[in-house]
C-alpha cells in the first residue's frame, strides 16, 4: 500500500491510496463517520483495475484533521485486536468440541 497526501486544508484532507480496495475504504469511512467531529468521509475508486483510490475527509469543531484520522485508525486497530481474541476463543472452543 502506498499513500500520498494530495491536499491538506484547514479542516480537510484528500489522500490517494494505491493498492487498496473498498474493503479498507469502507472500514475507514464507517469508523470516521462515527466521530462527532467528522462532517464528510468517503472514498472512491475510479476503476477497479487501476487499484488506486482517493479518500476525502472533512472535519468540524476545530479538531485537527490528522488527529481525527489517527484516532479512527487507533479505534480500528483496537477492534481488530478484540476480534482476534474472540476468534481465538471460538477456535479453542471448536477444537475442544471435536476432541
Amino acid at each position: 500500500m502506498e499513500i500520498r497526501i494530495l491536499r491538506v486544508g484547514k479542516n480537510e484532507l484528500e489522500l490517494e491510496i494505491k493498492g487498496e480496495t473498498y474493503t479498507l475504504l469502507n472500514l475507514l469511512q464507517k469508523t470516521l463517520l462515527e466521530d462527532k467531529y467528522v462532517e464528510i468521509a468517503g472514498g472512491k475508486i475510479q476503476h477497479r483495475l487501476l487499484e488506486t483510490a482517493s479518500f476525502y475527509l472533512k472535519v468540524k469543531g476545530g479538531k485537527q484533521v490528522f488527529d481525527v484520522l489517527f484516532e479512527a485508525l487507533d479505534r480500528i486497530r483496537a477492534e481488530t485486536v478484540e476480534f482476534r481474541k474472540a476468534f481465538e476463543k471460538a477456535v479453542e472452543a471448536y477444537e475442544k468440541g471435536k476432541a
